[in-house]
């Protein structure tokens, strides 16, 4: 929720890259394959040379610095209070393994706060990748 309330607010800001099409309101993820198809197409037509780049995200939300998401949700006007809230839930987050059998009683996680990082699953994943 929040973090569609976020992009909204972004998106209203015109902070949004135009090439980002995923978890945005009239925009789909597949529009980014044709645009790739096209390009390519009209490359080969006009006979001309040309690359394309393509970026495999795996395990990109491990990788969001927490410094770097709070100064950008900053600079699309979301107050610092709110950011603080966000990060430090996340940074004192406990995690626990739940299977068949039940949920573990060990908790896994490091025992310093993490700088990097926002979970898998998270709404405001796309927001900051």
């Amino acid at each position: 929720m929040i973090g569609r309330n976020i992009l909204k607010h972004a998106e209203a800001a015109n902070a949004v890259a135009a090439d980002q099409h995923g978890s945005r309101k009239h925009h789909k993820s597949i529009n980014t394959c044709l645009n790739k198809k096209l390009v390519c197409d009209v490359l080969r037509q006009k006979k001309r040379a040309g690359a394309v780049a393509i970026l495999d995200a795996s395990g990109c939300y491990d990788r969001v610095s927490h410094a770097i998401a709070v100064l950008t949700l900053m600079s699309f006007g979301i107050p610092q209070k709110v950011c603080k809230v966000l990060f430090s839930t996340l940074q004192r987050a406990k995690h626990h393994i739940k299977t068949g059998f039940g949920r573990s009683e060990a908790v896994y996680g490091n025992e310093e706060v993490p700088i990097m990082g926002i979970g898998q699953g998270n709404g405001l994943g796309p927001t900051l990748w």
